[in-house]
């Protein structure tokens, strides 16, 4: 007599192997797609941001060509400088207001004295400073702002 064993083999579902997979696959292309969509979102601003600059500084450009072809000054063109006229020793103080993030500064008092720091984002930074001789100062404040470098300038008059 011959006896018939019976063996138990795990079975493996091929069917839930394939589907399990497929989900993993599906989640990693989805993951990869939402970084590259995050990429594209972040260069396509940087690209808009310096067309728009360009584009800004060029029709300003064109403004003021079409005005002085037309004998008139554009907004742009005009320029009224106006003078602070302190005593010699007499502390004058600015505000400075930043709502651009983080940003290094540089002050150039114009006396061959300077200062430089940091202003916080929402920070507003009171600087001062006295000259000591007459003359006509000017006054550079430097910073980088998005990038950019950023410069104003401020006479100051010194008097007796």
């Amino acid at each position: 007599m011959v006896k018939a064993y019976t063996y138990l083999v795990p079975r493996w579902n091929l069917e839930d192997k394939i589907s399990s997979l497929k989900n993993f696959v599906g989640l990693k292309v989805k993951e990869n797609i939402n970084k590259g969509e995050l990429l594209i979102k972040e260069k396509t601003q940087e690209a808009k941001t310096s067309i728009f600059e360009d584009l800004k500084d060029d029709i300003s450009g064109q403004i003021d060509a079409l005005g002085g072809k037309f004998g008139v000054a554009s907004d742009s063109s005009f320029n009224l400088e106006i003078n602070q006229i302190i005593k010699i020793n007499q502390i004058i103080y600015f505000s400075i207001k930043n709502n651009n993030g983080k940003i290094p500064y540089e002050l150039d008092w114009g006396d061959k004295k300077n200062e430089s720091g940091e202003i916080a984002e929402n920070e507003r930074k009171i600087v001062s400073h006295s000259w000591t001789k007459i003359g006509e100062y000017n006054i550079t404040f430097k910073a980088i702002i998005n990038g950019k470098d950023i410069k104003q300038h401020k006479i100051i008059t010194v008097i007796e």
